[in-house]
Order: structure tokens, then C-alpha cells, then sequence
């Protein structure tokens, strides 16, 4: 079927729909009796995943670009799709899909435009988007159910929307970018957003960023840590957003964050532990972060 894909441009798209119609079939998975099946039927499914991919990076000598591949519903395993590059009207959508294995691997994606589509999506796999760049289009994973937060280290944004709108975390701890400069996530401009999702955790939620334009949304978010950490980024502009979130954590931490432009906006918070601390408990004091007036009435439930 995919050779045939790759010499019938104008029937491309009906072959596209019949692998894709594959992977939405049902799968009964790790609970069907009959292992050697489940195993054959596996490794089919993952074949189709792998021959979908292969069309899909810079170095495929047949590309499939602007068709749309729908896994609606699809149960997926262990996918792996290292090295994406979605162009303009490539639409990928794995809406209601089942996502399983260790890891989904999106690691050093190109996404130019087109759509990645996780929404309402219940992934249990670690998404891998290392190193990733976003220069358009738009990454969904709102109201997916997620039971470990996506791998971003060293990731970048250049424009277009990385969205998280929604989602459901409940992992044990929750690191989303590491101290080293070439692992932070790194925002130049679009939009990373985190609105209304609901993060908890018994640990530390940190998140390292480097940014110098766009938006890292956490508006109307619920988040509940023991410590709400963005320790050693670096902002240097752009909008990290906590209007109307709740931040029921002990602490806020902001050690060594260089602040030189930009904006930092509590100004609205609906719960939090106080103004953020650096080293040795002090106060954050800088022209880049808005903290809520006097006169501001937190409140226990956002306006919505």
C-alpha cells in the first residue's frame, strides 16, 4: 500500500485513509489471550506508524505532504516519529487516541505548519519532544489525559502554538526543562500554553525556560506542588502569564532567574503562597514582575 502511495500522487490520500483505517480498527491490546497474535498484531501497527513516519521526514525520498492522517480513536504503541517535519496542510490527528508503550517519540520534529492533534487524547507513554522546533502551525494536547509530562528539553519555539490547554498531569514530579542552557526549553516567540490545565504533584514543578519573545500561558491553570520552581532561566522577554491561576504550592521559586525585560504577570493570581524568593528567602524586586496590588481580592475559584 505505501508503494503504491508513493507512485499514485492523486490516489495518495485514499491510500493514506486505508492505513490509517488500520490503526483505528480495535485492538484489544495487552489483555487479549492469544499472545502470539497480540504480538503479530502489534508489530503491524507499529509497521504502519514507521512507514507513515518515513514519509514524513526531511530525508524521505517520497514525501507525503498536505494529506491528512486520521487515527482518530486509534490505538497506538511505542510510536515513534523522530525527526517529523510537517509542512503546510499535513494534518496529523490523533484525536480520542489511546497512547501506550514507554514513550510516543516526536524528538528533533520540524513542525512548519500543518497540525499535530492530540485532543482529548489518553497517553500514558512519555511524550518525547526534545529538542523539537516549533516554527508554525499548532502541537495540540488539550484535554488529553497525561500520565507523565512531555520530555522539551532543549525544544524551541520560534512561532506558532505548542498547546497543553486543558490537560490533566499527575505524575510524581514534574521537570519540564533542565538547568543546562542547551536542554532549557526555549521560547522566541509563539505561544507555549498551559491554560486551565490541571498540574499535580506531591514534589517540585519546575520549569526551566529560556525566552526572549511570545508567550508561556499558565492562565486560569490549577497547580499544586510543594514548589512552583522557574530556577536559572532566563527571560529576556515575551509574557510568562499566571492571570487568574491557582498556586497552591509552598513556595515560589525564582532563584537565579535573569529577569532584563519581558514580563512576569501575577498580577491576578486567584491563590498564592506570596511574593516569589531567590537565595536566602529574599524578595523578587524587578521592573519584569507584576505582582497583585493591595487593593487585589484573591479569589478560590478562578472567574470563568
Amino acid at each position: 500500500m505505501a508503494g503504491l502511495a508513493d507512485d499514485w500522487i492523486q490516489g495518495r490520500q485514499t491510500c493514506v485513509d486505508v492505513l490509517c483505517g488500520y490503526l483505528r480498527m480495535p485492538y484489544g491490546g495487552v489483555g487479549t489471550n492469544d499472545n502470539g497474535t497480540v504480538d503479530q498484531e502489534r508489530q503491524v501497527r507499529r509497521t504502519v506508524l514507521q512507514v507513515v513516519a518515513s514519509r514524513l521526514t526531511e530525508r524521505a525520498e517520497v514525501r507525503w505532504d498536505g494529506l491528512t492522517f486520521d487515527f482518530t480513536g486509534a490505538a497506538v504503541e511505542d510510536g515513534d516519529l523522530t525527526g517529523l517535519r510537517l509542512d503546510s496542510g499535513t494534518r496529523l490527528i490523533f484525536r480520542h487516541a489511546t497512547v501506550t508503550g514507554s514513550t510516543f517519540k516526536l524528538a528533533e520534529a520540524c513542525f512548519r505548519n500543518g497540525l499535530l492533534d492530540f485532543t482529548d487524547a489518553k497517553i500514558s507513554a512519555v511524550v518525547v519532544l526534545s529538542y523539537a522546533r516549533f516554527c508554525g502551525g499548532e502541537v495540540s494536547f488539550e484535554r488529553a489525559r497525561m500520565a507523565s509530562v512531555p520530555g522539551l528539553a532543549g525544544a524551541q519555539v520560534d512561532s506558532g502554538a505548542l498547546v497543553f490547554k486543558s490537560v490533566k498531569f499527575s505524575p510524581a514530579s514534574i521537570n519540564f526543562g533542565y538547568y543546562l542552557t542547551d536542554r532549557m526549553l526555549h521560547i522566541k516567540g509563539g505561544r507555549v500554553s498551559f491554560n486551565s490545565a490541571e498540574i499535580k504533584t506531591p514534589y517540585c514543578m519546575s520549569i526551566v525556560v529560556c525566552m526572549s519573545g511570545g508567550e508561556l500561558d499558565f492562565s486560569f491553570a490549577d497547580i499544586t506542588a510543594k514548589r512552583f520552581s522557574m530556577r536559572e532561566s532566563d527571560i529576556s522577554g515575551g509574557l510568562v502569564n499566571f492571570q487568574f491561576a491557582k498556586l497552591e504550592v509552598d513556595g515560589i521559586d525564582l532563584a537565579g532567574v535573569g529577569l532584563s525585560g519581558g514580563l512576569i504577570d501575577m498580577s491576578k493570581v486567584c491563590k498564592w503562597p506570596g511574593p516569589p524568593l531567590t537565595e536566602g528567602g529574599r524578595i523578587v524586586d524587578s521592573e519584569f514582575l507584576a505582582l497583585p496590588s493591595p487593593e487585589w481580592k484573591f479569589e478560590d475559584e478562578p472567574p470563568f
